[in-house]
């Protein structure tokens, strides 16, 4: 009779095989699943953003800035009370005559006939939103991207990075002011707006439309709103930087010098600049700042900031 003895090892190894099959099979079940929850999380987020978006286009009255209609003269510089004037050569002149700027007028935009201020000292058309939530302190809008959004602002510089104007927690978050600002953006020398960079395009996706010439010398006017003015600021400076390399986060600036050091520094990294736009120690600056993935030496996640200066007030 002839015995036949299973080897162990053959055994042993048929197990470790099998072992390894249903651990395969399990990964690919958790990483098929966890990919399909992610991606039904990614656009039911979406799905809910726009609509709240739409609620908001009816509590306001108006889809966006652009909807104003208005008959009124584009808005004018305020004209300086002197202006500097060169004697000609000339041993007889006639008395120097102080020039007015011609009239500006900004593009894609026309100023609303009229938004009347409520009881409560805000735009009538405000008062909704505020009364929702107190710490809605405005609006921003920049022609020809999808910046279009109330502005927050938090007690500190979290809390809406996830929350939206509902307190919703959303990757898109808001586009909110600094905390450290005061909510008039009259009273700082740098009022400073972050919002997200986001793959679907919303929040502050367009700012990278600026690293483009002509988008960036055919788009100069970004507009916001407090809830008691109108603000036109005109864009003279996109950079990028590794937010721990180069701070640019100033509320106010010391003095003269504070001032004229940094804008030199913005103008060293910046990939656009308008040198024709003259820049002072009393301009009021504004800084949008937002997140990209270009990378910068050892840096993978820098920002991505444009900066305006304030040019008009309504």
């Amino acid at each position: 009779m002839r015995i036949q003895i299973k080897s162990s090892n053959n055994k042993a190894n048929k197990l470790t095989y099998k072992a390894i099959f249903l651990a395969a099979v399990c990964l690919f079940v958790f990483v098929l699943v966890f990919s399909l929850v992610y991606i039904s999380n990614y656009f039911y987020e979406s799905y809910c953003f726009e609509k709240e978006q739409e609620s908001l286009s009816v509590l306001l009255g108006k889809l966006n800035f652009s909807d104003f209609n208005s008959d009124l003269t584009p808005p004018v510089y305020n004209t300086p009370d002197v202006y500097p004037v060169e004697t000609p050569p000339a041993v007889e002149t006639p008395p120097p005559i102080t020039p007015t700027p011609p009239p500006v007028y900004y593009p894609d935009f026309e100023w609303p006939q009229d938004i009347a201020i409520g009881n409560n000292g805000i735009f009538k058309e405000y008062e909704v939103l505020a009364g929702i939530n107190k710490d809605f302190k405005g609006w921003i809008y920049v022609p020809n991207t999808n910046i279009d959004y109330p502005i927050m602002q938090g007690k500190d510089n979290s809390y809406y990075l996830r929350r939206t104007f509902y307190k919703t927690w959303l990757r898109q978050g808001s586009i909110f002011l600094d905390y450290r600002n005061d909510t008039a953006f009259t009273n700082n020398d740098n009022y400073i707006l972050y919002g997200h960079n986001t793959k679907d395009g919303t929040m502050f996706y367009d700012l990278t439309k600026y690293k483009n010439y002509d988008f960036f010398k055919n788009n100069r006017y970004i507009y916001v709103n407090s809830l008691s003015q109108q603000f036109v600021y005109e864009v003279f400076s996109v950079f990028i930087t590794p937010s721990k390399d180069f701070y640019y986060l100033y509320k106010n600036f010391s003095n003269d010098k504070h001032f004229y050091d940094y804008i030199e520094s913005v103008k060293d990294i910046s990939i656009m600049f308008n040198e024709d736009i003259s820049l002072m120690p009393s301009d009021r600056l504004l800084t949008l700042s937002t997140c990209t993935y270009e990378r910068l030496g050892n840096y993978s996640l820098n920002r991505l900031v444009v900066l305006a200066k304030l040019v008009d007030v309504h």
